[in-house]
C-alpha cells in the first residue's frame, strides 16, 4: 500500500478546488458574483463544520484510546506539549502585538 494509502486524499481535492476557483470561475464569473456565492455559502460553512466535528466524535473509539493511555505517560506528553504550545502561542503573539519589535497598525476608521 505504501505511502499514497496514508496520505489523506481530501488535501488533493481541495488543492484542485482551490486551483479552479481561482483560475477559472474568479476570471470566468468575476469578483463580484464569487464574493456574492461565498457570502451564501458562509450561511452553510458552520453547519458543515459542526456535522463534519460530529462525524469525527461518533467515529471515536474510547476503549481504544483508553487502552493506549494506561500508564498515564501519553497524557502527561500531551499536556506538557499543550503547555508549550500555550507558552510559544502567548510569546508570538506579544512579540507581534506588543509594539515592541514592529510599529502598531493604526486600525482608525
Amino acid at each position: 500500500m505504501g505511502k499514497w494509502y496514508r496520505l489523506p486524499k481530501f488535501i488533493l481535492g481541495f488543492f484542485a478546488a482551490s486551483l479552479i476557483a481561482s483560475f477559472v470561475v474568479l476570471p470566468a464569473v468575476g469578483k463580484e458574483t464569487v464574493s456574492a456565492i461565498n457570502g451564501i455559502l458562509d450561511q452553510y460553512k458552520d453547519w458543515a463544520f459542526v456535522l463534519a466535528f460530529t462525524s469525527i466524535g461518533l467515529d471515536t473509539n474510547f476503549r481504544e484510546i483508553e487502552e493506549q493511555f494506561q500508564g498515564g505517560k501519553p497524557l502527561t506528553l500531551y499536556v506538557v506539549g499543550q503547555l508549550f504550545n500555550i507558552i510559544l502561542t502567548f510569546a508570538a503573539v506579544y512579540l507581534l502585538l506588543s509594539g515592541k519589535f514592529f510599529p502598531l497598525p493604526n486600525l482608525a476608521v
